[in-house]
């Protein structure tokens, strides 16, 4: 909560950020110590989901006053004059942002390396890749630099690095939050990137989320409005997740498996322990279904070529 707990949190992990970052490089731009603390005023005031919980924010997402990158050497003192949607919608529910973390060039690979600030390094081994391109988010969580780290992801940006890192992810349906804000910009009229974010424990992406879902007074981008997906045995979900026994209705959940990636060389250990996990959840009651290599992205190098272009002309206008 708020007050002079949620203080001693943020200036915590100020203190945690400044003492394990020159080891993993997961932050390129920190808050000073009174900038958190005019941050706190204005998170004591609200009293929302998130209030009094410290954020990083990816480096590709626009924070009023702090630098947005993207690891371009084009990009290199280019300060944000105002927030992005989202990141208000953050603020406005006591978010307190105390800086911004590393990503690959233009957000352009699965790893988190770039020109400007160099590579962000896997908290568990340091000669290994955080994953990417929201890599500096996921390793400043799974090293308690801070609770929560918004990112976003287009083609696994999100979900590869915390499944790199040991910490939980989610890229929200497109597009339920508001795009404005991120560099590069979206590149299509129905973009398949979203914001999303990082997180310690499930609870917290659940704060994240009724956060982010709600508007600003005074109103900001418009919010899809999604129906939720039904899940009526609720106890049987919480005791499937915890591994104690529980069984579903295959009604209740369905969940898709993909176990290789086009493109993308998957170790044969990894799959075995995809395999395992689809034999688990499908013991427990929940319909698993299994698509092959195409059945997750049908034109990804098209998205890819599409990003790239996007980036280029962002670079190309400074």
């Amino acid at each position: 909560g708020g007050g002079r707990g949620a203080h001693n949190s943020a200036l915590a992990c100020h203190s945690v950020i400044q003492r394990l970052n020159p080891i993993v490089n997961a932050v390129v731009h920190l808050e000073g110590v009174g900038e958190v603390a005019l941050e706190m005023e204005e998170a004591m005031a609200a009293d929302g989901a998130l209030s009094g919980v410290p954020i990083l924010v990816k480096d590709s997402i626009d924070v009023r006053g702090m630098p947005t990158v993207v690891g371009a050497v084009a990009r290199k003192g280019l300060i944000a004059s105002s927030d992005a949607p989202l990141i208000a919608r953050l603020r406005a529910s006591g978010g307190i942002i105390l800086g911004k973390t590393n990503v690959p060039e233009g957000c352009l690979d699965v790893q988190t390396f770039n020109p400007v600030f160099g590579k962000t390094s896997n908290p568990y081994n340091l000669s290994f890749t955080s994953g990417g391109s929201s890599g500096g988010s996921a390793a400043a969580v799974s090293c308690g630099m801070v609770p929560l780290s918004i990112g976003s992801d287009l083609l696994g940006s999100l979900r590869i690095p915390a499944s790199f890192c040991g910490v939980f992810s989610l890229r929200p349906t497109c597009p339920l939050l508001p795009p404005e804000g991120h560099h590069p910009p979206p590149f299509v009229p129905f973009n398949t990137m979203t914001m999303g974010a990082v997180a310690c424990d499930v609870a917290m992406l659940r704060s994240f989320m009724e956060s982010a879902c709600t508007p600003v007074s005074g109103g900001d981008a418009e919010t899809l409005s999604l129906p939720p997906v039904p899940m009526r045995s609720q106890t049987a979900v919480a005791n499937v997740a915890n591994g104690s026994n529980g069984k579903l209705s295959p009604l209740d959940i369905r969940v898709v498996i993909c176990k290789r990636l086009r493109g993308v060389p998957t170790a044969d250990r990894v799959v075995k322990v995809i395999e395992a996990f689809a034999e688990r959840i499908k013991n427990a009651g929940i319909l698993v279904e299994n698509v092959g290599e195409e059945g997750i992205f049908t034109d990804e190098k098209s998205l890819q070529k599409a990003h790239r272009v996007a980036f280029q002309a962002m670079v190309e206008a400074q």
